[in-house]
């Protein structure tokens, strides 16, 4: 990290080694992961941003370049709203391509393009925070069946809380989300649309006690 003023260039640069340990004779069995990160954060008044480029070189996969883009603005003491694009990729791990009765051989890198804006208030011991979101993942592989789609859109929006009153604090939250596999038009198994969140606590001295409530819609199963 290298600081100009109360900006931040910072550089990293990553190795990394996986292998299979298999007495299988599988096509791929280790790989090399390097990576390279140039990042810049700015804060000027009431203004701040973030620009990140990386690109990341796979022996099994080859190599990929993604980047990302974020700023805020204060507009008010107690509001903010934030703003972010960016792509990324992720590979398949070898469970995923190997595991038995679960791995996909013919699997490939996931690919996405990411979208977010949000809404923060905060004011003495209230937080608040909005924030709405839509990621098209390129070769999306679904958790639940190790199964790849041409394209998941994955959007929702999310809200919460927080309310800090002496030694007590109460929380909610509240997301909606609509995963869709394309061009079938499906729901993502085992998501649930909306989840909200309840939760209490209060501290006595080096005790922590609290009660928490959750509920959500139904998930798809099959």
């Amino acid at each position: 990290d290298v600081n100009f003023g109360s900006d931040v260039l910072s550089f990293a640069i990553e190795q990394r080694r996986e292998e299979v340990d298999s007495s299988m004779n599988y096509s791929v069995k280790a790989r090399d992961l390097m990576g390279a990160m140039l990042s810049y954060a700015l804060r000027t008044g009431d203004w701040s941003a973030l620009a990140v480029l990386r690109t990341d070189h796979n022996s099994q996969f080859g190599s990929h370049t993604n980047w990302s883009l974020s700023g805020g603005y204060q507009f008010t003491p107690d509001w903010r709203a934030v703003l972010s694009s960016g792509t990324s990729f992720q590979a398949p791990s070898f469970n995923q391509l190997y595991y038995p009765g679960f791995g996909n051989a013919a699997l490939t890198p996931q690919q996405n393009q990411s979208n977010e804006i949000g809404l923060k208030y905060r004011h003495g011991n209230v937080n608040v925070e909005a924030t709405v979101y839509q990621n098209d993942v390129r070769g999306f592989i679904n958790p639940s069946t190790n199964v790849q789609s041409a394209l998941a859109i994955l959007r929702g929006l999310s809200l919460s809380g927080t309310w800090q009153i002496g030694a007590s604090q109460m929380s909610a939250s509240y997301d909606y989300a609509d995963p869709r596999t394309q061009p079938n038009n499906l729901r993502l198994l085992r998501i649930a649309r909306h989840v909200t969140n309840f939760r209490i606590q209060h501290q006595f001295s080096d005790v922590s006690v609290f009660s928490e409530l959750k509920w959500s819609s139904d998930r798809e199963d099959n």
